[in-house]
Formats: C-alpha cells, sequence, structure tokens
C-alpha cells in the first residue's frame, strides 16, 4: 500500500505542477504591455518641433544624403507631417531596412532620427499621407543631380 500511496502523492503534486505551469502561461497571456496610443510627430519630437532648422534626408536604397536648411521649406513640409496621427503595429517586432530615413536637428544637435515605419524604436501602421509626404519630398530631392 506504500507504493499506491507514493504514486498517488507523486500524482496529486504532478497534477498541482501542471495547473501551476498553466495559470503561469495564461498569466503570460493576458498581461501584455499596456496598449500604445495614437500619436503625432509633434508629440513624439522631444522639444519645439517649429525649431527644428536643418533636416537630414537619407536615402536608404542609394546611401545618399542631402540637406534642408531653407527656413520657410522646413516649416512647410513639417506642417504637413507634425499632427498626422500615427497608430503603432500591434506587432512590435519591427522590420527591415527603409527606403527613407530623416533626421530633424537643432544646430548641429539632432532631436529625432525616424522613417515612415517607425519613429524612436516603435513601429507605425503605414499611414498614406505621412509617407506620401515624406516620398514626395525625396522624389523631389534626390531626382536632381
Amino acid at each position: 500500500m506504500r507504493r499506491k500511496d507514493r504514486m498517488r502523492r507523486s500524482g496529486g503534486f504532478l497534477l498541482l505542477f501542471v495547473c501551476f505551469l498553466c495559470a503561469v502561461f495564461l498569466q503570460g497571456c493576458t498581461s501584455s504591455r499596456p496598449a500604445l496610443q495614437g500619436t503625432t510627430l509633434s508629440e513624439i519630437y522631444p522639444g519645439d518641433i517649429t525649431k527644428v532648422d536643418r533636416v537630414e534626408l537619407l536615402d536608404g536604397t542609394t546611401g545618399r544624403t542631402k540637406w534642408l536648411d531653407d527656413p520657410g521649406e522646413i516649416r512647410l513640409w513639417i506642417g504637413g507631417l507634425k499632427d498626422v496621427v500615427l497608430i503603432p503595429e500591434e506587432n512590435q517586432e519591427g522590420s527591415v531596412g527603409g527606403m527613407y530615413v530623416i533626421g530633424f536637428y537643432e544646430g548641429e544637435e539632432r532631436k529625432l532620427w525616424f522613417s515612415p515605419q517607425s519613429i524612436e524604436d516603435v513601429y507605425y501602421e503605414t499611414n498614406e499621407l505621412f509617407t506620401g509626404q515624406i516620398q514626395l519630398l525625396f522624389e523631389r530631392e534626390f531626382s536632381t543631380p
């Protein structure tokens, strides 16, 4: 009978252990990080976005870089982007590469570095307005020799 009691106890322990593992697994599935909220470039920018005085454009397909430093042009272009609502992707695993990368500068200090797909290591759903404004600028700037 002793052997039967030991088997009953070990079976009970095994059942308790399996229940514990299931509870841990379910807790992990339900307690994900807080949902990311929609945001704008103005909200993400560290400071006053109207103080951007230089913009670096990096063409990811060729590696070429161009600089914008005309204050009126910069204000106009940023004005079309700064309030577009960007919705974070649910899956934040990221993607590889990007065709366009933009740097916002105040003087020599780079304040923000982003692409149409990600800003500050957060990936966003494709926003046609946001992406389109970036693409138009890059096509204009990089189509001339």
